[in-house]
């Protein structure tokens, strides 16, 4: 791991530049898609964005860029704006408060997400960025009118393998970035002789692209297919301004980012809390 120095858990300046444009290029793509159930919003050093589904990871607070410990009245004046949520996650970044920000969160009802209690979050300078290469069979698109967006983000729920309630979720919130083309967002689908199969969204904000909702179906998993839609979405970001690339890896698609040039910048600690 390359985010914290080694001096008592100090982040380093690409690390703590690499969470901050993590918060930031969340928080644009919340705003992108902000209707019906959806709450966005900051308090001093805390963002949030809420996006109303049964998924903790996208009713998000994060931190937006201090190495301050919040205090427990502004704790717990953010998880009151986000009352009446499903659920909700707090991603707390590496740092030297990490462990002690856990411990208060955990006093509020907030327990480590057991199926992935971490999230790596990777980096990229574009510069190094690799040249797109064609996959026989294989195009990509941008989804930019709200039925492309819908069926970009119901591709991207069968490459997770949601429920298809989940998937409905989704769909109806992501449309929006196909219906508001000029936002910081957008959605890329990846089709295999016609039909859709892997997915990726890219948003940017300021100096940075952030990739979320990167999937591909099972059956056209190993060929490439999820590396091409990312890298367009790259593209796609440097070409819009960003300099830098953030994402937040997964076990499955980890692989994928470090063979483009993402490299490690620390673990977020992902807690989570279900409402009764």
């Amino acid at each position: 791991m390359t985010g914290p120095d080694a001096d008592g858990g100090q982040l380093s300046p690409l690390a703590r530049r690499a969470f901050v444009a993590l918060a930031r290029c969340y928080v644009a793509a919340s705003s992108h898609v902000e209707g019906p159930g959806v709450t966005v919003g900051s308090l001093e050093d805390l963002v949030y964005g809420a996006l109303g589904t049964d998924i903790p990871d996208l009713n998000r607070i994060m931190a937006s860029g201090s190495d301050r410990l919040p205090s427990r009245n502004l704790i717990d004046a953010v998880l009151a704006r986000l009352r009446g949520y499903p659920a909700i996650a707090w991603w707390i970044p590496p740092g030297p408060f990490q462990a002690e920000l856990e411990s208060r969160l955990g006093t509020r009802g907030l327990a480590v997400n057991p199926a992935d209690p971490v999230a790596p979050g990777m980096h990229m300078d574009l510069a190094a960025l690799p040249a797109a290469e064609p996959i026989p069979g294989v195009e990509i698109e941008r989804a930019a009118t709200g039925e492309a967006a819908t069926e970009a983000a119901r591709t991207s729920g069968a490459g997770f393998e949601m429920p298809s309630a989940v998937t409905d979720q989704m769909a109806g919130i992501f449309r929006r970035m196909g219906e508001r083309p000029d936002g910081p967002g957008r959605y890329f689908v990846a089709r295999l002789d016609g039909r859709p199969v892997a997915a990726a969204i890219g948003v940017v904000d300021g100096d940075a692209v952030g990739i979320y909702n990167v999937a591909t179906v099972p059956e056209a998993r190993g060929r490439g297919i999820g590396r091409a839609v990312t890298l367009a979405a790259l593209i796609d970001g440097r070409a819009r301004g960003a300099t830098m690339a953030v994402l937040e890896a997964s076990p499955m698609g980890r692989p994928v980012y470090e063979r483009l040039g993402f490299r490690d910048v620390g673990e977020t600690r992902v807690l989570v809390r279900h409402s009764a």
